[in-house]
Order: C-alpha cells, then sequence, then structure tokens
C-alpha cells in the first residue's frame, strides 16, 4: 500500500497536473484569437455607429436585452478597445504560465521514476554483498533526499501555476459579473494559501535534506575510563588482542540491558557526553550476574564485529543505517506536531523515507544474520561453546526479572552515587 501511495503521489498526480497544464495551453490559444476578433468587431461598428449618431442621433440601439443610445454604444465600444491591450497581455501571461504547468508537472513525475526505480534497483543490488549494501545505500542517503526535495518543490509550484492560471483565466473583457469576482476571489486565497505552503516547504528543506544523515545515537548512562575501570578495560583490551579484533575507543556502563557496539556518533546522558569512533555498551548489572567466562563470550562476541570485513560494514554502514532510521522516527514525531499543510508537506518525504528503508530490510537482515553467527563463533573460540550457550540462556532468562527490579526502583530515591559504587 505504501508503493502504491508514492506512486501517486510522486508519479501520477504530477502527471495528471501536467495534463491540465496541456488543457491550459489549448484554452490559452485559442483565447488569443479573442481581441483580435474584438478588435475586429470594434473596427467594423464605429464608423457604423458614427454614421448612425449623425442621421439618427436619438433613436437607440438594441443590444441584447440593453436599448442602448447610440453615444452608450460608443462608449461601451471604446472600453472595449481599452481593455483590448490587457487582455492581450493577460493571454500572452496565461501562455506562458501553461507550458511551465506542463513541464514543471513533468519534471516532478520523472523526478519520482528516477527516484522510485533507483531506489528499487539499489535494493536488489544491495542482495549481493554486503560491499554492494554498503555502497548503494550510502550513495542513496546522501542522493535521493535532495531528489525527494526537488520533487515536492517542482509539485508544489505546478500547483500554484495551475491555480494562478485559473484565477487570471476568469477575467475577460467587459463587465464581471458578481459570480465571477466571488471565485476569482477564492482562487486568490487558494493561490495565496499555495504560496504560503510554499514558503512552509523552504522552511522545512534543512529537515528534509539531513533527514538521511547520521544521528547521534543516544545512551543513557556514563563513560568510564580506564583510571576508573582499569579491570574492565583491562579485560576488554585482552579480548580484543586475542581476536585481533579493533578496541573501543570508549566503554559505557549503565544499567539498561544489553551488550553491545556502536560505531555511530552518540551521545551520553545525562552528562550530555558527546562520543565518537567506537564505543562498547556494558549493562552493570549482568557483570555480577553472568561468570567471567560468560562475559568473555559476549563481550568477544561484540568486538568481532571489529574484526576483518566486519569492521568496514561496522565502521561505515551501520551508523548511517542507524542515523536514517533515528531520522525517519524524528520526522514521524515532527509530523505529528505539525499543522495541518506542513505535515502533508512532509508526508511525501516520510513514506519515501519508510519506502527506502524497506527497499534495504531484506538484504539487511540477510547480512546481519550473517555478522552474528559469525560473531557468536568468535566468542566461543574465546570462552567455548558451552560459555556462549549458558550466557545467552543466562541473559534470556534473567531479562525479565531484571527488567522488573529496574521498574520498580527507578522511581525510589536512593542516597550517593550507586554507579560510583558500584565501579569502585
Amino acid at each position: 500500500m505504501n508503493a502504491i501511495k508514492l506512486i501517486f503521489l510522486l508519479i501520477i498526480f504530477p502527471l495528471l497536473l501536467a495534463g491540465v497544464g496541456t488543457w491550459q495551453l489549448q484554452r490559452a490559444t485559442e483565447g488569443a484569437r479573442v481581441p483580435d476578433q474584438a478588435q475586429a468587431y470594434v473596427n467594423v461598428m464605429k464608423p457604423v455607429l458614427k454614421r448612425w449618431v449623425e442621421e439618427n442621433p436619438t433613436v437607440p440601439i438594441t443590444v441584447g436585452s440593453d436599448a442602448l443610445s447610440p453615444e452608450q454604444f460608443l462608449s461601451r465600444l471604446a472600453r472595449i478597445e481599452a481593455e483590448l491591450p490587457t487582455a492581450r497581455q493577460l493571454n500572452r501571461v496565461l501562455r506562458t504560465l501553461a507550458p511551465w504547468v506542463m513541464g514543471l508537472g513533468l519534471l516532478a513525475a520523472l523526478i519520482g521514476v528516477v527516484a522510485l526505480a533507483g531506489t528499487q534497483w539499489a535494493g536488489r543490488r544491495a542482495q549481493q554483498s554486503r560491499e554492494q549494501l554498503l555502497q548503494v545505500f550510502s550513495l542513496g542517503s546522501r542522493l535521493l533526499p535532495y531528489v525527494l526535495v526537488s520533487q515536492v518543490v517542482a509539485m508544489a509550484a505546478t500547483l500554484a501555476l495551475v491555480l494562478s492560471y485559473e484565477g487570471l483565466a476568469l477575467w475577460h473583457i467587459g463587465r464581471l459579473g458578481r459570480g465571477e469576482v466571488k471565485l476569482m476571489g477564492w482562487l486568490g486565497v487558494i493561490a495565496v494559501i499555495c504560496l504560503y505552503s510554499i514558503w512552509l516547504l523552504l522552511k522545512q528543506l534543512r529537515h528534509m535534506l539531513v533527514m538521511f544523515e547520521p544521528t547521534p545515537l543516544e545512551m543513557f548512562g556514563r563513560v568510564v575510563t580506564a583510571e576508573q575501570a582499569p579491570g574492565l578495560w583491562r579485560q576488554v583490551r585482552e579480548l580484543a588482542d586475542r581476536l585481533g579484533a579493533l578496541p573501543p575507543d570508549h566503554i559505557v556502563v549503565s544499567l539498561a540491558l544489553g551488550f553491545y557496539v556502536t560505531s555511530s556518533p552518540a551521545t551520553v546522558r545525562p552528562a550530555e557526553t558527546p562520543l565518537h569512533g567506537r564505543t562498547l555498551h556494558v549493562p552493570l548489572l549482568y557483570l555480577g550476574l553472568l561468570s567471567r567466562e560468560e562475559v568473555d563470550a559476549v563481550i568477544g562476541h561484540e568486538l568481532a564485529h571489529f574484526v576483518g570485513e566486519d569492521t568496514e560494514y561496522s565502521l561505515r554502514f551501520v551508523p548511517i543505517y542507524d542515523g536514517v532510521s533515528r531520522s525517519l522516527e524524528t520526522l514521524a514525531q515532527t509530523m505529528m506536531n505539525s499543522d495541518l499543510i506542513q505535515g502533508w508537506l512532509m508526508r511525501p518525504s516520510f513514506l519515501f523515507g519508510v519506502f527506502f528503508m524497506q527497499r534495504f530490510d531484506h538484504a539487511v537482515n540477510r547480512w546481519s544474520r550473517e555478522r552474528e553467527l559469525l560473531a557468536d563463533a568468535a566468542g566461543g573460540r574465546l570462552a567455548g561453546n558451552a560459555a556462549v550457550a549458558s550466557a545467552l540462556l543466562r541473559i534470556s532468562v534473567l531479562q525479565t526479572p531484571v527488567e522488573d527490579v529496574l521498574l520498580a526502583h527507578c522511581d525510589t530515591p536512593v542516597e550517593g552515587d550507586v554507579l560510583n559504587a558500584a565501579l569502585a
């Protein structure tokens, strides 16, 4: 359903607008003959009326349901003749607007086709190898936001031109009816709203363009140095040496569940400490619940992501992929908090971002599963397969009780610094 919506928003709707532009150009071309026909009519009638005035100055002339004196008829012809330059100028504007409507509509549709087709191609290419996944995802994350912004701008501009054309096309030679004036006023209001929408879109450009850029990972805990936790750092470095892996640049300990490594930029709260490089997260509680061999197996599993070919994947692809996922979550939250117009403008971007990620999900899951199996094997070489199995079993069994204990005590005031006490 998401793909169908995108095809309509990015391709079909712009093509419909381009079709409206074709119809408008046809109307403008036909309307170009109206001023010439009116001028010919004036040229024929003026000398006839002048002779009529000289011969029958008091005899009225019937025009439709109105009976006009010859002087009034001549005055009306004079007003028509005075409006002819405006009519010609307005027709030139309409003939200029219509091709722009056609061109921008086709451009928006073309950008949509290229964006969707390119993403579909990249998703298939990513399944061939991790190197291909890294290349096409990195390229797509850089280029596709700009393509999408261009498409949305082109479509918004097309809508503005369509409304402007229809408002100007209501003007005609002679007195405008009350209904025509009201309709022109409503179209003018809609045109202003459209221009305001484009302005809002331009305000959102910065958010849309950075949508696929990596955003810092938020971590809650404390960064510990080798001086603060020498035993932990010594253990981690020994494991990295035995694996031939790159050691972490930072170790973050917390009460949160889960051992993991990341090479994404991170912000550690509540101290708001920025981190760059390789970071190992260690859940403090599990250091007392697992045996030394089980801890070695789990940390070894995580450090294995910085061994050999997996290193480039972990250092380059994972931060970009995680950054895109977090950015889409932020964009979704922004849409929920935006007004109707801003939400409408951001919706195609969000849908396309989701589509972009979906095209890579299969490849990411495939290569991630392979990475995890290799990391499990690395942990087994360090501490033995029995330690890997018991660590996984123990963490799975303890996860729910540990969560319950943490939730039960999260609002309970305590004295002193628990984390410093634990590290000591």
